[in-house]
C-alpha cells in the first residue's frame, strides 16, 4: 500500500497532480497561467486538508506554457522550490515556450500555422528554478518516496517522477487522449520517446499519470512498444 495520496487536477485538456505524503505536499506541473488554474490547485489542496501555502515542492515535467504557466503564481503563494531539468531552466526564466514538432502530418501542419501566428512562442509568467538537475535526483531527502528521472524526448528537458510503488508522473512523453495510441502528437525528438518508455518500465513503472488524459496502465505502454517495434 502506497504511503501517499494522489489528486489529479484536471484543467481542461491538461493535468496537474498534487501528491500528499505523510508530511509533505508535492505539486507536479501547474497548468496554464491564470485564475482558473490556481483556483483548481487551491481546491485540490483543500480536498487534502491543506492550502497552496503548504506546497513543499513544485516539479515541472517540462516548460510548455500549459504545464508551467502557473509556476510563478504557485511559487509566490507557497515559497516552494521549483525542480526541473537544466535544459528547461532558461525557458522558465524568460517565460516563452516554443512549439514542439508534430509527430504526424496533420499536427505538423497545425504547428506550422501556430508558428506563423505567434512567431516568438507562447508567453507565460516567468519564474526562477531552484533545483536544476541533469541526472536522477533521489527525492527521499525531500520527503518524497521516489526519484526524478530525466526523460528527454517530448522536450530536451522532459522530466518524469517515479515513485517507489511504480506510479510515474510522466508529463507529455505519453498522451491518453486519442483512441488506440498513447504516442504524443508533438515531440521535439519523437525517436527518443519509446526508449524513455522502456527506461521507465525497466525501472518498475506500473501506472503512468500523463499530462493529458487519464492514467495509463503498464500493459498498454508495453503493447504500444511491441507494435512500434
Amino acid at each position: 500500500m502506497s504511503a501517499y495520496e494522489v489528486n489529479r487536477i484536471s484543467m481542461g485538456m491538461v493535468n496537474a497532480y498534487l501528491v500528499k505524503t505523510e508530511k509533505q505536499l508535492f505539486l507536479i506541473d501547474t497548468g496554464l497561467a491564470g485564475k482558473q488554474s490556481i483556483a483548481r490547485i487551491e481546491a485540490a489542496c483543500g480536498r487534502m486538508g491543506r492550502s497552496v501555502g503548504d506546497i513543499d515542492m513544485i516539479l515541472l515535467t517540462h516548460t510548455h506554457h500549459d504545464h508551467a504557466g502557473g509556476a510563478a503564481e504557485c511559487k509566490s503563494r507557497s515559497a516552494a522550490p521549483i525542480l526541473l531539468h537544466k535544459d528547461e531552466a532558461e525557458v522558465l526564466r524568460f517565460g516563452i515556450s516554443g512549439f514542439p514538432a508534430g509527430t504526424n502530418s496533420l499536427v505538423r501542419f497545425m504547428v506550422a500555422v501556430a508558428k506563423k501566428r505567434q512567431k516568438g512562442g507562447t508567453p507565460f509568467p516567468p519564474a526562477e528554478a531552484d533545483i536544476v538537475i541533469d541526472s536522477d535526483l533521489d527525492l527521499h531527502n525531500y520527503g518524497f518516496p521516489g526519484v526524478a528521472v530525466p526523460t528527454p524526448s517530448h522536450t530536451a528537458g522532459s522530466l518524469s517522477l517515479l515513485t517507489d510503488w511504480g506510479d510515474c508522473f510522466c508529463g507529455d512523453i505519453l498522451f491518453n487522449i486519442f483512441p488506440g495510441t498513447v504516442f504524443p502528437p508533438v515531440a521535439d525528438n519523437p525517436e527518443a520517446l519509446t526508449s524513455k518508455w522502456s527506461l521507465l518500465l525497466e525501472r518498475g513503472a506500473k501506472l503512468f499519470y500523463p499530462g493529458h488524459g487519464g492514467p495509463i496502465e503498464r500493459q498498454r505502454v508495453e503493447r504500444e512498444l511491441q507494435r512500434r517495434a
